[in-house]
Order: C-alpha cells, then sequence, then structure tokens
C-alpha cells in the first residue's frame, strides 16, 4: 500500500506540470501576436539568474490599441530569461543604442500575455547574434 502512495505522491506533480505546460502551449499557439518595442534592459541580477528587464516604450506603442492584450504591468514580470553565455553580447548591443529591441506577446482575451519572442532589429535574437 506504501508502494502506491508514494508512487501517486510521485507522478501527481510531474503530471500537473504536464498538464500545465500543455495549456501554456496551447494558449501560446493559438494567440494572437503582439509586436511591443523595448526601452530599459538590465540582463543580469545575481539572485534571479539572466535575463533582459524590459520596460515598453510607450512613445511607439499604445497599449489602449490592444484592450484585449493584458501586457505584463509589475516590474518584477517584466522579464526575457536568456542564457548566461548571451548576456554581455545582449548588453553591449543595447549600450551600443545601434539596436532596436522588441518582445513578440502572445495576447488572448482575458489572459495575461505571454513573451514568445526576443527580437533585436526584426529578427529573432538567435539569429542576430549569429551575425555578429
Amino acid at each position: 500500500m506504501k508502494k502506491y502512495v508514494l508512487l501517486i505522491l510521485v507522478c501527481l506533480p510531474t503530471l500537473f506540470f504536464c498538464l500545465w505546460t500543455f495549456q501554456l502551449s496551447g494558449q501560446v499557439e493559438n494567440a494572437r501576436l503582439v509586436t511591443v518595442p523595448l526601452r530599459g534592459y538590465d540582463p543580469r541580477d545575481l539572485l534571479a539568474g539572466h535575463y533582459i528587464q524590459y520596460d515598453i516604450d510607450r512613445n511607439q506603442f499604445n497599449v489602449r490599441d490592444y484592450p484585449d492584450c493584458r501586457l505584463p504591468n509589475r516590474w518584477q514580470e517584466r522579464r526575457f530569461y536568456i542564457p548566461e553565455k548571451d548576456a554581455e553580447v545582449l548588453d553591449t548591443l543595447f549600450r551600443q543604442n545601434q539596436s532596436r529591441f522588441s518582445i513578440v506577446f502572445a495576447c488572448q482575451e482575458g489572459r495575461k500575455a505571454i513573451a514568445k519572442q526576443l527580437l533585436i532589429d526584426g529578427r529573432d535574437w538567435h539569429d542576430a547574434l549569429k551575425g555578429r
């Protein structure tokens, strides 16, 4: 009996996270995509790992034009995680102020927008770094 209880306790969290991942991937795939220009950027935080801490460039993007898209509004939610090995290169690109950074969000009415892709000059950031 103890073996079965232990098996259920181990499998239940795994099943939960699999279902949650499946639900989020469905939300992203069936959503409207909105590209949002960024300003402000901090690639490193020793406690939270490496990420781009971004702010929406409100001079180039009007949130009211997309009423069904609930973009992140708290500072802690505005992070796009990146691999540590790429943080220095992305930091240099941003500080040179020669590239336009933007994020593609997956938006569905009634749900919080999910950051899907980071763009540099309109290209996926992986592709943009390969050419440098």
